[in-house]
């Protein structure tokens, strides 16, 4: 039955034009991507870095906002690479999440969920290190997605 519609749904329509009319634009306290405490549900790092010949890259995450926990949060992790020869070593405050690996080969970002082989629980202050190595004759391409979310 099209034009019929019920007195609550009405209700709700006139009190949304009631509000715009008044300038009251204000949206809802939690949004889709936020969780209970309003922060975003799902802080992510994605990194691109040409890595040169015999060169080890400390920490891929270094200077990020997220490198730092600032409170326990889940830490999904993807590392790719261009080419075959490089090495990278994951881990999360004192947890080695995962020792040096050859990385795989992807020629674009890691791919979620694809491509996040490494999950982690992180505590509050805990630093997150990606530390990569290029032993080969040529430069590296190196690309990683992390992903976090408190608990």
């Amino acid at each position: 039955m099209q034009g019929v519609r019920s007195e609550e749904a009405e209700e709700e329509e006139t009190e949304t034009s009631r509000r715009v009319l008044e300038g009251d634009f204000r949206r809802k306290a939690s949004f889709h991507c936020q969780n209970s405490s309003g922060e975003n549900s799902m802080p992510m790092i994605m990194i691109e870095t040409a890595v040169l010949t015999t060169v080890t890259v400390a920490n891929l995450v270094s200077g990020s906002a997220f490198e730092f926990a600032r409170q326990r949060q889940v830490v999904s992790i993807g590392v790719v690479q261009s080419a075959t020869g490089g090495f990278t070593t994951i881990q999360a405050g004192s947890d080695v999440i995962a020792e040096e690996f050859m990385t795989p080969i992807l020629t674009t970002y890691p791919i979620i969920p694809d491509n996040m082989y490494f999950t982690d629980i992180m505590e509050a202050g805990d630093r997150l290190v990606i530390r990569y190595r290029n032993p080969t004759g040529g430069t590296l391409t190196v690309r990683a997605v992390v992903q976090t979310s408190p608990i």
